[in-house]
């Protein structure tokens, strides 16, 4: 019962407005302050046609902004459907589809030369897309394919619009993490976890990946704040626990994801209101010089120590370089 009872204050707590007035039922247009406007602002949001990503363009969409969606060539013909309704919704014509697969460098490579060529600056990079929890693969590039899909991918990505960002000065990075970060350091010694920790029979191994993931966001987007020092800000953000969320797609009846996803059911946010964080973070006038934070419910939260280590966030990136070096060259 007394356990009960601290579930029930946290989750009564949780919802109260921050600081600033904004918390856990703020929707993604509401988090938009009176006055903000995206025009012609260059943007990319990858995954940005379903789900967060998807409330996240919708509101984004009538301020005006240039909205690139990065998608899955198998996803290619809703990502272009999306944007259609959206545009005329919001009688913004300029949203725009083009393929990519965080699971291929060769893929991400291709998409930014084409943007880079035929762009310049580059004013919001929302990394918004990324899987859930599921049982072990590995992408072309020999990589755990969460690891890859959720980092590696974005990492590449960022690194290689780093210039345009730059252009694009005072630009904006916002990674979408997870409250799962807390539940797993990186396995330096051994991440993809292949044949070792990753057992294909095991229910905490795609947690495990997942989380380790999570963790990564934070640690890339508090070391891209330093690195974009006097051209922009990065930060980092908790969602929340979705209502209707694909967590569940491919993780195998996983009963940890089965019980997440209830809890979503029972507790959680709707689209609009799980998105609201990340389009904050991209739009507040207030935020313009405010980075390497982690958010929730609108707000600067605390995240896990391991998360926020100095040493970590170095080791993170020259090991995120080596992996990737091949493709920035």
């Amino acid at each position: 019962m007394k356990q009960l009872r601290k579930i029930g204050a946290y989750i009564w707590y949780s919802r109260l407005p921050g600081k600033n007035g904004l918390g856990f039922y703020t929707t993604a247009t509401e988090a938009i302050r009176d006055g903000v406007s995206l025009e012609r602002k260059n943007i990319i949001i990858t995954g940005g046609y379903k789900g967060l990503g998807a409330s996240t363009v919708e509101a984004l969409a009538p301020l005006n902004p240039v909205i690139w969606l990065p998608a899955r060539p198998q996803s290619f013909a809703n990502c272009v459907s999306f944007a259609k309704s959206v545009s005329n919704i919001s009688m913004n014509p300029n949203i725009f589809c083009e393929e990519m697969d965080l699971e291929s460098f060769n893929s991400i490579r291709q998409f930014a030369d084409k943007w880079k060529k035929e762009n310049g600056p580059l004013h919001i990079l929302i990394l918004n897309a990324g899987v859930g929890a599921r049982a072990f693969s590995e992408t072309e590039d020999g990589f755990e394919s969460i690891w890859q899909s959720n980092h590696l991918g974005h990492f590449l990505l960022t690194n290689l619009l780093l210039d345009n960002l730059k252009l694009g000065a005072p630009c904006r990075v916002v990674s979408v993490s997870s409250i799962a970060h807390e539940n797993a350091h990186i396995n330096w010694e051994d991440i993809s976890g292949k044949n070792t920790w990753y057992q294909p029979d095991s229910w905490l191994a795609p947690v495990t990946a997942y989380s380790q993931s999570k963790t990564a966001n934070i640690l890339f987007a508090k070391k891209l704040n330093e690195v974009l020092k006097g051209y922009g800000v990065s930060n980092s953000l908790h969602p929340g626990i979705i209502e209707n969320t694909e967590l569940d797609k491919n993780s195998g009846n996983n009963p940890i994801i089965l019980f997440i996803v209830l809890l979503g059911k029972i507790f959680g946010k709707t689209l609009a209101q799980g998105a609201a964080t990340q389009v904050y973070l991209a739009t507040a006038p207030e935020l313009a010089t405010v980075g390497g934070y982690y958010f929730d419910n609108c707000n600067i939260v605390q995240a896990a120590p391991h998360s926020t280590d100095p040493k970590e966030m170095e080791k993170l990136w020259y090991l995120s370089l080596e992996s990737v070096k091949k493709w920035l060259d």
